[in-house]
């Protein structure tokens, strides 16, 4: 009994050896460390150097993205010249956003990419644009690691018929469109701001959005008959039962340089504030500024706001916005 015992301890012995799998055998280096060969990819830090990048005609590195760039023929775009805004055509750029992990941020190309600004410490703010929506991605400097936000359409509004739609073409500032009642291209969105205050009148104010003194404002029929271009700026207030009134301005308030504008006689403009009516015709002395409640901007919800004016003589002078309301 004991022999068997014995004879089947061996057996069970030599199926357990022969059953286990072999040990992978690695080869260490002559410092006794593992190769980075020995790690799956997934392991792998990503490397724009692994990635072919041969069909791009340009690569940037900002450290926690790439920006990968090729061109193809031309587009259709904003130029600025001599102060004034049009549409012309430069080079077509096809853009792609890349995280440092090797993503991608977009599948289609982007016609142009924002470059990045820093939000807070180590968190970027980047945005692409394609057909003048604007895409934003937050991307962690870190990790890597990128947020997609909500992109900002043209968001049109709709004003007695019309739609005053936003374009963004190279910046996360807008410009404005207008398309007819009928679906046709009213205004090109090459304008710093619209208005369309009444259904027989369309604002446009084109120029560098940030400085006043730099548009230029005209008055449009439907018709596109231009009934006034003399002004720099024009703000309409109107109001549910019709009543109106607008501010109108000319000159460099205050900065260095203004576009000149000049009146139907073809002389030029003086700097100054005026109220006009509805065809930009002026209805009131020369202020040296205007503005609705002692503040800067030139917006009234209520009959009852107080407009504050400085006249030519230095005199500081309130009324009610009643005393210089047209009524149609």
């Amino acid at each position: 009994m004991k022999k068997l015992l014995s004879v089947l301890m061996v057996l069970v012995l030599i199926f357990s050896a022969c059953s286990k799998p072999e040990e992978p055998i690695v080869e260490l280096p002559e410092n006794g460390e593992p190769s980075e060969d020995i790690f799956s990819e997934s392991e792998k830090e990503f490397s724009i150097d692994d990635m072919d990048t041969s069909e791009y005609d340009e690569v940037k590195d900002y450290g926690f993205m790439y920006v990968l760039t090729k061109t193809e023929g031309t587009r259709e775009y904003l130029l600025w010249e001599n102060e004034t805004v049009f549409l012309g055509e430069e080079p077509n750029e096809h853009i792609w956003l890349l995280s440092k992990n090797g993503e991608f941020l977009n599948e289609e190309p982007f016609q142009s990419s924002v470059y990045p600004f820093e939000g807070n410490p180590g968190q970027w703010w980047v945005y692409g644009i394609r057909d003048g929506v604007l895409y934003p991605f937050y991307i962690n400097e870190n990790t890597g690691d990128f947020t997609v936000e909500e992109p900002w359409g043209p968001m049109p509004q709709e004003y007695f018929g019309y739609e005053i739609y936003e374009y963004y073409w190279s910046n996360h500032s807008p410009f404005y469109g207008v398309k007819s009642p009928d679906g046709s291209s009213f205004a090109e969105p090459v304008y710093s701001r619209i208005q369309i205050p009444f259904e027989d009148r369309i604002v446009l104010s084109k120029g560098n959005q940030q400085i006043l003194g730099l548009w230029v404002t005209e008055i449009l029929t439907p018709e596109k008959e231009v009934l006034s271009d003399c002004f720099n700026y024009i703000n309409f207030n109107v109001y549910e039962d019709g009543s109106y009134f607008a501010i109108a301005f000319c000159g460099g308030n205050g900065v260095d340089g203004h576009t000149q504008t000049y009146d139907k006689e073809g002389n030029p403009m003086p700097d100054g504030w005026w109220f006009v009516d509805k065809d930009g015709n002026i209805v009131s002395d020369r202020y040296e500024y205007i503005c609705v409640n002692e503040e800067w901007h030139h917006d009234s919800e209520s009959k009852e706001d107080i407009i504050i004016a400085v006249t030519e003589e230095g005199e500081e002078i309130s009324f009610p916005v009643e005393k210089i309301l047209i009524k149609e």
